[in-house]
């Protein structure tokens, strides 16, 4: 397949992945917070801590977020926070 091929797969992974309020909404905390804690997403978005880390390993697959481990905790944040602030932009239209 060709490059330009291989990124239109790409970005269907990643639209894919974002069809999922609880995604979105994990979208939302970080843009607005620069990195939190796995047990501090859960607090705040309410989700089941099996399916918070599931989604969030989702996203970090696609690209969408990094993680950063200290000790046994897990700190999340954007990987690219210029490309979720547009994607934001264009689904808050």
């Amino acid at each position: 397949m060709n490059p330009e091929g291989e990124k239109l797969i790409q970005m269907a992974e990643t639209f894919k992945t974002l069809g999922h309020t609880s995604r979105l909404s994990i979208l939302m905390v970080l843009t607005k917070h620069r990195q939190m804690c796995v047990s501090n997403l859960q607090i705040l978005l309410q989700i089941e801590q099996s399916a918070l880390s599931h989604n969030l390993i989702k996203m970090r697959e696609v690209g969408l977020l990094k993680v950063r481990r200290e000790g046994q905790k897990s700190y999340y944040s954007l990987a690219d926070k210029n490309l979720i602030v547009d994607l934001i932009s264009l689904l808050n239209r």
